[in-house]
């Protein structure tokens, strides 16, 4: 027998949600649906065209194709299982190989399947991913049903009809009657001021820290940043989808978002001066007088001009020099470089858990081994659907040279490599290998 040595991490399962990159109402939902799941915040959301949305067409260059943008959203994101705002969006992203349709674990479905409730059945719980309603009754059991010395501000915004900055910045639950329990869920476990969206609950939720739906998705989660990544903040147009799925988005990139709606940004503007000014600061240990500064970054259906006088309305040229950078482009997360000489920031690392273990393999025919796996604290042991959760296996072999502990990744077809039991399919990709709780049984 051999013995490896292994990296052991949990994350939330990462869910990638296809859809048209124009069909606000399918934005919404999807927006939504995250929303009820654990880890929600960082699931990416993949726009599927033949021809881009006029306002990226300047970005997409004309190589590619609307699959070519598709896979490279999925090659950049690794999604673990897929849902489509319409069955059939995965074939036209080009990821037709990643469906199975006799599988015990399926991987992928429809968003209206996603939150149905199973036959016999009144309340619909998510299909993928570990449903927000442990995480809101460990909070409960664990915090909020005693008397706290320091209580944080909690709030639930109300939806806005004519826009959909409260599901973008705060989070909003599915509406159907299935899912009503999710919204009475979070009221028990925080009893949050009911508001209406304004500038001034911005203030409270993204200067004052309270808490709402969409951050309770990040509960126990630790994003890895690191001291270069400096604040950007997003200015977005939130009646347009193209805008609202690079805003959700961008949250997997490393760099904290500010997201800042464009109907209130001439108001929130003294608060953004504030901002501004005070992430241009010093680098820490650095004697070359190298600074921070924030990122200013309009959402690509802004015009130019538009943006050039929003910049003019924060009086910028009060602030100390260099204290704002200006974007007003997309970084292009779906074309791979593979220049190792020029620094890209890769996805977001999100860990709830690590731990090292050392792995026995067994060679009886097959080389073969098990792991303890990390399981949520919150989680319900009889919670229902698939891929509740995800933990990572980085394996180093140091010993026997026919173990292969780096193997090609198979974002975009999961026959090969043959890794679990059972006939399931585990995604190798930048993480190295990804199993699933139903993966993870001995």
């Amino acid at each position: 027998m051999t013995e490896l040595s292994a990296e052991i991490s949990l994350r939330p399962t990462r869910i990638g949600f296809l859809t048209r990159p124009t069909d606000l109402s399918s934005v919404r939902a999807i927006m939504r649906a995250s929303t009820s799941v654990w880890g929600g915040e960082y699931n990416p959301i993949i726009p599927v065209f033949k021809r881009p949305p006029k306002e990226w067409t300047p970005e997409i260059y004309q190589r590619f194709k609307g699959a070519e943008v598709a896979k490279g959203y999925t090659r950049f994101f690794e999604p673990d299982v897929y849902v489509e705002a319409e069955r059939g969006l995965l074939e036209e992203a080009g990821l037709g190989a990643l469906r199975r349709e006799h599988t015990i674990h399926p991987s992928v479905m429809t968003l209206d399947a996603f939150l149905e409730p199973e036959r016999g059945r009144n309340s619909g719980e998510p299909r993928f991913g570990l449903r927000m309603l442990d995480v809101l009754r460990h909070i409960y059991k664990t915090e909020q049903q005693f008397v706290l010395r320091e209580t944080r501000d909690k709030v639930l915004v109300a939806p806005d009809r004519a826009n959909a900055s409260v599901e973008a910045m705060f989070g909003l639950y599915p509406t159907a009657s299935s899912t009503k329990y999710l919204r009475q869920a979070y009221i028990d476990a925080y009893r949050p001021d009911k508001v209406k969206p304004s500038p001034d609950i911005w203030r409270r939720v993204f200067l004052k820290g309270a808490q709402t739906p969409l951050s309770a998705t990040r509960y126990g989660l630790k994003p890895e940043r690191y001291w270069h990544h400096d604040l950007l903040l997003y200015v977005f147009n939130s009646k347009h989808a193209t805008d609202l799925i690079d805003l959700w988005n961008l949250r997997l990139e490393p760099h904290p978002i500010l997201p800042i709606p464009l109907e209130w940004f001439e108001e929130l503007a003294d608060d953004i001066h504030a901002i501004l000014k005070a992430q241009h600061r010093p680098v820490a240990g650095n004697p070359n007088g190298v600074m921070h500064n924030a990122t200013i970054e309009f959402g690509r259906s802004i015009p130019k001009n538009t943006a050039e006088a929003l910049i003019r309305v924060l009086k910028s040229d009060h602030l100390p020099p260099g204290a704002v950078a200006v974007k007003y482009w997309r970084n292009a997360i779906w074309v791979e470089h593979r220049d190792e000489y020029v620094h890209r920031d890769q996805r977001l690392k999100v860990t709830a858990a690590e731990k090292r273990a050392d792995l026995t393999i067994k060679d009886d025919g097959d080389l073969r081994t098990t792991f303890e796996p990390i399981t949520p604290e919150f989680a319900d042991r009889h919670g229902g659907g698939d891929h509740r959760w995800v933990n990572v296996l980085k394996v180093s072999n140091f010993g026997r040279r026919d173990i292969a502990t780096v193997l090609p990744f198979n974002t975009f077809n999961r026959e090969w490599p043959r890794l679990g039991s059972g006939g399931e399919q585990i995604p190798v990709g930048i993480e190295r290998l990804g199993f699933s709780p139903a993966l993870q049984e001995p």
